[in-house]
């Protein structure tokens, strides 16, 4: 699928250019892990042998889709760095190998998030939250969401700062390096938030943990105000570091 977006230009923008014209070998690795990771998603789904079980079948689906949906939106975010910058050096190797280590550890919690949430929708008693888990365990599973999805954050963090950071050799212009700036920063900001969720749910009593989900809050308004134009954020930039002609094959494929 990777290769007829890349064909058809999917997701390319006016003021910006491609550099990642083919699609690499740590795409296809990547696209691999994607594969077996909603593999995993829709192993619990079975084909149904009468119409009640069609239907119980069906509302599994809809957890199965919202967590494919969100799947789908950090592969695409992948994709979109990978046909931007087209870099293929051993840092991007091993910060891809991250990435892939924290899409494999969030798809369990987020998995299970989405069948209890479908659960609750769609056969609440207290009888079936009991059996799925206890009102105690609940700060566990959210801190367990949070800290895979810092992991992600973190993961893409680390990738906008090597592009920032060899953006003279790659020869971003002003839009290119404004949006890698942001994104960027919008990554970095969302790590400590996220992980200071976690801490969090596992410090505080139950009682007093409540509102920890609206840490989300902030994050949107970060995400907002960083989407401004007029705000400044250059003094997040990393260094430029310039590389010697020797290296130049290894930073972009």
């Amino acid at each position: 699928m990777r290769q007829i977006l890349v064909k058809n230009s999917f997701g390319h923008k006016r003021g910006t250019r491609w550099r990642g014209h083919e699609v690499q070998r740590i795409e296809a690795f990547t696209d691999a892990v994607f594969a077996f990771a909603i593999t995993l998603l829709a192993v619990s789904l079975e084909v149904p042998r009468s119409f009640n079980e069609l239907l119980e079948s069906m509302k599994g689906f809809v957890g199965f889709g919202f967590t494919f949906s969100f799947l789908f939106f950090i592969w695409y975010q992948h994709y979109d760095f990978f046909r931007r910058y087209g870099i293929d050096d051993r840092t991007i190797i091993l910060l891809n190998g991250m990435f892939l280590l924290a899409v494999m550890f969030f798809i369990f919690p987020l998995k299970f998030m989405s069948y209890l949430i479908v659960t609750m929708v769609f056969n609440f008693t207290d009888e079936n939250m009991h059996r799925i888990m206890s009102i105690r365990q609940v700060p566990q599973l959210l801190s367990l969401y949070m800290f895979g999805l810092s992991l992600l954050m973190l993961s893409f963090t680390l990738m906008y700062r090597h592009a920032l950071k060899y953006r003279l050799h790659l020869e971003l212009n002003d839009e290119e390096t404004d949006i890698a700036l942001r994104r960027y920063c919008s990554y970095l900001f969302s790590v400590p938030l996220l992980m200071m969720g976690v801490i969090l749910y596992l410090l505080l009593p139950q009682n007093n943990t409540a509102l920890i989900p609206l840490i989300a809050l902030p994050l949107v308004i970060m995400n907002r105000w960083l989407k401004r134009k007029k705000i400044k954020v250059n003094w997040l930039m990393p260094h430029a570091s310039e590389i010697s002609n020797e290296s130049n094959n290894e930073i972009v494929a």
